[in-house]
């Protein structure tokens, strides 16, 4: 038969129970306060009108890929094969464009 528990143990079980509810507070309190202490990184959003703005009425395909070599300069990729038919007429950029900071 099992015998119920006395005003000792459900007091120590109460406890038991404020202390572990306590640490868990304190510990989420900390991991907060880590994330807010956290350098923000950038936010960036794509332009698609970019294109429209290169010089001497080029056009490119879609954007393969876009790199920043050492000397800060951003190089971006094209896919030549994705030129709609009605611009491939115009002169199409080079397959790896490259600008630098000063423009």
């Amino acid at each position: 038969m099992k015998r119920p528990l006395g005003p000792t143990m459900r007091t120590v079980g109460a406890w038991v129970l404020v202390i572990a509810i306590g640490a868990a507070a304190a510990w989420l309190s900390q991991a907060v306060g880590a994330q807010e202490n956290r350098q923000q990184v950038p936010l960036f959003e794509p332009d698609p009108l970019w294109s429209e703005t290169l010089p001497n009425k080029w056009v490119s395909g879609q954007v393969g890929g876009v790199a920043v070599d050492s000397h800060d300069n951003l190089w971006v990729f094209h896919r030549p094969d994705t030129i709609p038919d009605g611009e491939k007429a115009r002169v199409q950029a080079s397959l790896g464009r490259v600008w630098q900071e000063t423009g």
